[in-house]
C-alpha cells in the first residue's frame, strides 16, 4: 500500500461515522483531490473500503460518490495502531 493510500484510509477511519463524499476524505488527509480518486478506487479493489452513488443527486451535476470503510478497512487500521506510529510492519508497505 502507497503512504497516501495509508493516509487516505486513515483519514475514513477519522471521519468513519457513515458514508463520505471524496472532498470530504481529501480535507481531512490533506491530499490532492486529483489523485484521491485513483487512491480510493485502489482501496476499493482491495475491498478495503466500499463506493455508492448518493441517494438523492441534485438535477445540477451527477450524482457524487459516498465512500465507506468496510470491516476489512477497519481491520487494517487496528493493525497499524497496533503496531504504533511507524505502521509498516504488516501493513505490507515493504512488498
Amino acid at each position: 500500500m502507497l503512504p497516501d493510500e495509508r493516509l487516505v484510509l486513515e483519514a475514513l477511519g477519522r471521519l468513519d461515522g457513515g458514508p463520505t463524499y471524496g472532498l470530504d476524505i481529501a480535507k481531512d488527509a490533506q491530499v490532492r483531490r486529483t489523485l484521491l480518486y485513483v487512491w480510493l478506487a485502489r482501496l476499493v479493489e482491495r475491498g478495503l473500503v466500499t463506493s455508492e452513488d448518493e441517494k438523492r443527486p441534485t438535477a445540477r451535476r451527477a450524482p457524487r460518490k459516498l465512500y465507506s470503510l468496510t470491516d476489512a478497512g477497519r481491520a487494517q487500521l487496528a493493525e497499524w495502531s497496533r503496531w504504533g506510529a511507524q505502521g509498516t510492519r504488516g501493513t505490507g508497505m515493504c512488498r
